[in-house]
């Protein structure tokens, strides 16, 4: 009888630990998915940054440095926003010069193709006296003399503005973009203000990108 009763205490033990080692192993079953999202998370931000590029090109800039065209680049901060700028050195003498930037998020589509909004703003410096010049200039030629020489001062000038537009590929070309911005613009200088809304730049302000 007591063989018996020792046999059936060591039957209960057995199946005590049996049942505490099955709890153990999913208790660690049910942690490890627990893991699964950190390493998730840490490959999407790997991957959101890695995702950053650049490119280089030319834009139509009339509304936003003066110049017809300007130097511009693009750098991506992720796949929805990007940093535009411009940048335009139309004389040295007088001395202009522009600088500009626009903050674009992208509100349909994608990086590749889609519709972006934003805004931004610029500042530089433009001659006072260069459309007076001109005008003295040809009205002597025309009448066979010599304008007087004329001067002109050099005016500082800022700007705010708001920009919407489209991003599409380059037709046929890899790596290129065109982005295509237009929106409202305040231009603030000393014996000059003005505000208007539209296109940029010719070409419906058009800007064509080299990524790399």
């Amino acid at each position: 009888m007591k063989s018996a009763t020792s046999t059936v205490f060591t039957i209960v033990l057995l199946s005590i630990f049996s049942s505490a080692s099955i709890v153990e192993a999913r208790d660690k079953k049910a942690k490890t998915p627990e893991s699964a999202p950190v390493a998730l998370t840490d490959r999407s931000e790997s991957g959101r940054s890695a995702s950053r590029r650049m490119a280089v090109g030319i834009s139509s800039s009339d509304v936003v440095t003066g110049s017809a065209t300007s130097l511009a680049g693009i750098l991506e901060l992720d796949s929805e926003n990007l940093v535009h700028g411009y940048f335009s050195l139309p004389s040295t003498s007088p001395f202009q010069f522009s600088l500009a930037g626009l903050y674009k998020h992208n509100v349909a589509g994608s990086s590749s193709i889609g519709l972006h909004i934003g805004g931004g703003l610029g500042l530089g410096s433009t001659s006072e006296g260069v459309a007076a010049a001109n005008a003295a200039a040809a009205a002597a030629a025309a009448l066979g003399g010599v304008a007087a020489p004329s001067t002109s001062d050099t005016a500082f000038f800022f700007q705010l503005m708001g920009v919407a537009g489209i991003h599409l590929p380059f037709p046929g070309v890899s790596n290129m973009m065109i982005h295509f911005d237009a929106g409202p613009a305040l231009h603030i200088q000393s014996n000059l203000n003005d505000f208007g809304i539209g296109a940029f730049g010719s070409l419906l302000g058009a800007s064509v990108f080299y990524y790399f």
